[in-house]
């Protein structure tokens, strides 16, 4: 057991040593990029209260390409927030619902500092990133802060019209061929970017496309503008971004949501989807760059090990409900920093009662699918079945201890024994027999 001790704190060292110049050190793993949650409103509900959660969508496409994922919740503290960036490649702004913190009377609330400390992570070196940065990447509500951010002004953001729901496609800007997101791009992507309706919006604001021209005020600074989108309304407004000098880029539109509402059933939904993933698969192999060379083992929790819950599609929005009625929608919801379980997110959504619940627990590689009439799990039951599963690792802390214990003593006992001269052990066997 000692000597297992110290071969692990040898390989912490030998991990944490300076890497030889000009060669990479970069940790044998999946890069781990940090998602933050977004306030949520369920169904019935006058205001957000403690709610925040990740839509799976999210997750799914970035395990897909080849990433981990951490979430992190956006009603935690910000030292705890600061903490869990210290441990994760990169990290995902993902959209919501227009959030009166980024663009209205309560800017700036809770939620936008916490969008201003990963713009701070993402704008500072990065000491303990391969690359010395930290990518960050924002999709439609997370475009349109950092957008804020890079301004200084919430007005900024202007209400945009017909982009709830519509599918468009991208004009590309000149300075997009010299861009790093869009410069190295494969023709065919561009072309399905461009020649069809391959973008998904969902939003009601946006940042109109002369924000991003110098002297404009206000003025988004330090980023260029690679496409824009043109709503009912005739305004241009900006569609994909990137940081002139930092690792942060941004789409106004979704590209991780394309197979979802399309379903990839026909060769060009395939094509169109593999162009939105183009994007996508950039930013995680900016993550698997920026791998941090000081932390080989990630103490950072892993969103595998949360139970995941399903919520009915109108948490979205009207316009979601309307479009796909009798959806699914999975996500990973927390209440004040909190990872709710399955039972609970059943009880408070029980004023929906056709709503069926289903919820993957992870941790044990359970399946809980909650019954219509009968209901949900007991308080009582989920404790018992948390007891069990403490007394069980205690358990086998205890007979691993126990092992440690009694292999210690023996080797202190064969390190003591000693041969007994031949008179003592005459004198030993008379007085056994």
């Amino acid at each position: 057991m000692v000597r297992l001790i110290l071969l692990l704190g040898l390989w912490d060292l030998l991990c944490a040593a300076e890497p030889p110049r000009g060669k990479s050190l970069r940790p044998n793993r999946r890069p781990v990029i940090g998602i933050l949650s977004s306030p949520l409103q369920l169904p019935g509900a006058t205001g957000y209260g403690n709610y925040s959660w990740i839509w799976s969508t999210y997750v799914d496409t970035l395990h897909a390409l080849g990433a981990d994922v951490v979430p992190l919740d956006m009603r935690c503290s910000l030292a705890t927030l600061r903490k869990k960036l210290d441990e994760v490649d990169a990290a995902l702004l993902t959209g919501g619902s227009d959030d009166a913190g980024v663009h209205g009377n309560r800017y700036p609330d809770a939620m936008f500092e916490r969008i201003k400390t990963l713009f701070q992570k993402a704008t500072r070196p990065d000491p303990l990133s391969s690359s010395g940065v930290f990518p960050l990447w924002a999709t439609c509500q997370g475009f349109q802060a950092v957008c804020v951010l890079g301004a200084q002004d919430p007005k900024v953001v202007v209400p945009t019209f017909g982009t709830d729901f519509s599918e468009l496609p991208l004009n590309l800007t000149e300075v997009s061929t010299s861009s790093r997101l869009l410069g190295s791009a494969p023709k065919e992507i561009l072309q399905e970017l461009t020649g069809h309706k391959a973008t998904l919006n969902f939003h009601e604001f946006g940042v109109l496309a002369s924000s991003f021209t110098a002297g404009s005020s206000p003025a988004v600074n330090g980023f260029r503008l690679l496409a824009t989108d043109t709503d009912t309304k005739g305004q241009t407004f900006a569609a994909i971004m990137e940081h002139e000098k930092y690792e942060i880029f941004g789409t106004q539109f979704h590209p991780e949501m394309y197979s979802w509402v399309n379903r990839n059933e026909t060769v060009l939904e395939q094509q169109i989807n593999r162009a939105n993933m183009y994007l996508m698969r950039y930013f995680v192999e900016r993550a698997r760059a920026a791998m941090k060379t000081m932390r080989p083992f990630s103490k950072a929790r892993l969103v595998k090990w949360y139970p995941r819950v399903s919520l009915p599609v109108s948490v979205l929005g009207k316009s979601f409900s309307s479009h796909f009625p009798g959806r699914k929608l999975y996500g990973y919801v927390f209440d004040a920093c909190r990872p709710i379980p399955p039972a609970e997110m059943a009880t408070d959504l029980a004023g929906a009662p056709s709503l069926e619940l289903q919820a993957v627990n992870r941790n044990f590689s359970l399946l809980w699918v909650q019954n219509r009439s009968v209901g949900v799990r007991s308080p009582k039951s989920i404790i018992t079945i948390r007891f069990a599963r403490i007394s069980f690792l205690a358990t086998l802390a205890g007979v691993i201890v126990a092992a440690a214990t009694s292999a210690a003593c023996a080797t202190h006992v064969l390190a003591k024994r000693r041969v007994l001269p031949p008179d003592m052990l005459s004198e030993a066997l008379i007085r056994v027999q």
